[in-house]
């Protein structure tokens, strides 16, 4: 009986042992997506070393059933994998396969710009798009497979890299000295790193954003591995300088270092502009000549190490943003600029007498595109006009700017800030008599500014003018006659009143200047021999330069080209109470007395104007002011037309260049 039952026993075991045997020879079967994915890998010879790893993962039925989407390393970047200073990989653990799968069908157009995908591991994935090329998390997607259940994308790394580190040192150039060979270290400052360089130009959000500490620096952490693009900026500073933007693509000078002496000069490419003090910028080709290169720059994160970038941020010329050292210094920068600015208030005159009929191009043959309206973008004159008008307002900045920080007492600083600002809308309302609405720049770049409107550019013109009267005394005298006035300002305020149709506030203004100012008309012949006589209300220059001189030589005994004189202030107020049908031709008499000429009686609307005009063109010929007259007159057709104008040239075009450098910038009707 015992052993009749030890039999049994036995014979039981045998079973348990054979059918535990059969199991094992034969385990559960795999998923028919995972099966199809791994037959792939394995009839695929690139792909082989990642399929040897997918092959030994077991993935739960849950995160198939979907379907699945796999990036898959070629077996070059599993070689050279290195997690934790493994000198090469043979192949993957599972979390590590886990990294490049991703519950779901996605397929090639599924992967859109910013899309986030989640890994069977956890692992973020995040696409970027740049052309016609897609990355994961920086990884760039070499082919692709597609079926129903599933996806299979070459790829030409691994995902699952470690993290990395980038800490960035931001430092203002502008702050450079001997000591501080690369500027001081800039707290404050934004730090933006981008996926791509399209998702700077598109201004989408950034993978990684900060400010730097008190240090100048910032660090970023557990960065996934990759390439970002690297912005820095602090107020108008940035690490790029002069963009441009050239067949859809940023373009900019970028900073490696700073000029230390005469020598880097003489020896390092450089700008025809750079000094001691400003940037060594990237020669991009090697040739010795200064490039712009595409903008954000590169910043490489690499795995279980920290990337350390110093960041160059400053101007074109640093010079413009350096402190001031004393009131001196201060004083004598200003004093520069109203030496520099003569000439191109000449070169204004010269412009508006040309583009009227006060003159015409025989004496200055490269003026002749504007007497026959041929003008263009690319005009070297009225980019000339343009370019020097904004870079004496860049210079202007930075009095305004920097005056404060001398802490010198109000009435000092007061003094030389209203005459900055004074000088600083004297120009844009030039600039906008010419080219209508304006960026409005305020610090010492104009990246990224947008065209105001007229009506915002006079207001902001007008409140330049009015703190400048507000502070200023009515006039200069003795050795400082020739700087900007209380006085001259209202002038200027008068001219924008009469631009927009405010003929009460242009009334006003030029009553004001006729019983308080303190000028007089003075006799015929004397008017253009002495700048200080009691007629001139501003001069700048007290010659002319001698490329302008056949203009300005026409038989009046001129020796110099004032800016305002108290006959505009006559013309105007007397224009502004004739459109106020206030018809009195008192100032017009004395204009006309002065001159030789008869006096006249003002009978009705239409006449006095006539009579207004006339007078415009005889007392205030080849000063800088007909072309705009007429425009305003609505008569520039009519006396202009047969030299080529059309109504579109009542406004020059933007320059060209400044379009390139900067998309918010559109161009005037017409160009």
């Amino acid at each position: 009986m015992l052993k009749k039952q030890i039999l049994t026993l036995c014979a039981l075991f045998a079973l348990v042992i054979a059918c535990s045997k059969k199991d094992k020879d034969n385990p559960p079967p795999v998923n028919a997506t995972v099966k199809a994915i791994q037959d792939y890998f394995s009839q695929t010879e690139n792909l082989k070393t990642f399929g040897n790893s997918f092959q030994t993962v077991t993935f739960a039925d849950a995160d198939v059933s979907t379907g699945l989407t796999v990036f898959a390393p070629a077996n070059a970047a599993i070689a050279g994998y290195d997690p934790n200073a493994r000198v090469e990989a043979a192949s993957l653990t599972a979390n590590e396969v886990k990294d490049h799968v991703v519950k779901g069908v996605f397929k090639k157009a599924d992967l859109t710009h910013g899309k986030k995908l989640t890994a069977l591991s956890g692992k973020e994935l995040v696409i970027t798009v740049d052309g016609d090329k897609i990355m994961v998390n920086g990884v760039l997607i070499l082919d692709n497979k597609e079926e129903a259940t599933h996806v299979i994308y070459t790829m030409d790394n691994v995902l699952c890299k470690k993290p990395g580190t980038a800490e960035i040192t931001v430092l203002d150039g502008t702050q450079w000295s001997t000591t501080d060979t690369l500027g001081k270290a800039t707290a404050g400052a934004d730090v933006m790193l981008y996926y791509s360089r399209n998702d700077f130009q598109n201004k989408q959000p950034a993978a990684a954003t900060g400010k730097t500490d008190a240090s100048g620096k910032i660090i970023f952490a557990n960065l996934p591995a990759g390439t970002y693009y690297l912005v820095a900026k602090k107020d108008d500073k940035y690490n790029y300088i002069e963009p441009t933007t050239y067949n859809g693509e940023l373009l900019a000078y970028k900073p490696l270092g700073i000029y230390q002496n005469a020598n880097q000069l003489n020896t390092l490419p450089r700008l025809p502009s750079s000094v001691i003090g400003d940037f060594i910028f990237l020669d991009a080709n090697g040739d010795g000549i200064i490039n712009k290169t595409r903008i954000p720059f590169e910043v490489v994160v690499t795995s279980n190490k920290t990337v350390q970038v110093k960041s160059l941020i400053g101007y074109l010329s640093n010079l413009l943003g350096a402190p001031f050292t004393s009131k001196a210094d201060a004083q004598q920068y200003l004093d520069n600029l109203y030496t520099a600015l003569g000439p191109w208030q000449q070169l204004q005159t010269v412009m508006d007498g040309i583009l009227s009929d006060d003159a015409d191009c025989s004496t200055l043959a490269n003026y002749c595109t504007l007497d026959n309206f041929t003008i263009t973008a690319t005009n070297t004159n009225t980019t000339q006009l343009w370019q020097i008008g904004y870079g004496y307002i860049t210079m202007l900045n930075r009095l305004i700017i920097n005056v404060p920080a001398l802490n010198l007492s109000a009435a000092e600083a007061n003094n030389l800030i209203a005459q900055a600002k004074g000088l600083r809308g004297y120009i844009y309302y030039e600039l906008a008599t010419y080219y209508g609405g304006l960026p409005l720049q305020t610090g010492i770049t104009d990246y990224n500014l947008s065209r105001s409107t007229l009506a915002d550019t006079y207001t902001f013109v007008k409140n330049d003018l009015n703190a400048a009267i507000g502070l200023l005394p009515p006039r200069f005298t003795d050795a400082d006659h020739r700087r900007i006035g209380a006085n001259a300002c209202k002038l200027l305020l008068a001219r924008i009143a009469m631009a927009q149709g405010d003929y009460a506030t242009a009334k006003q203004l030029t009553g004001a200047l006729i019983q308080n100012g303190g000028y007089s008309l003075v006799t015929n012949g004397t008017i253009f021999t002495s700048d200080d006589n009691a007629e001139i209300i501003w001069n700048i220059r007290p010659s002319f330069g001698s490329n302008f001189a056949p203009f300005f030589n026409d038989g009046n005994g001129k020796t110099f080209s004032p800016i305002a004189r108290y006959a505009e202030v006559l013309l105007i107020n007397t224009e502004a109470r004739v459109n106020m049908n206030e018809l009195d031709a008192t100032y017009i008499n004395d204009l006309l007395t002065r001159r030789g000429q008869s006096t006249v009686t003002f009978t009705n609307p239409g006449q006095a104007r006539d009579i207004v005009w006339l007078t415009w063109k005889n007392e205030l010929s080849r000063e800088g002011l007909r072309f705009a007259k007429l425009v305003k007159w609505g008569t520039a057709m009519q006396v202009l037309g047969a030299n080529g104008f059309r109504e579109y040239n009542g406004l020059l075009p933007i320059p060209q260049y400044l379009i390139n450098q900067n998309p918010n910038i559109y161009q005037n009707a017409g160009y």
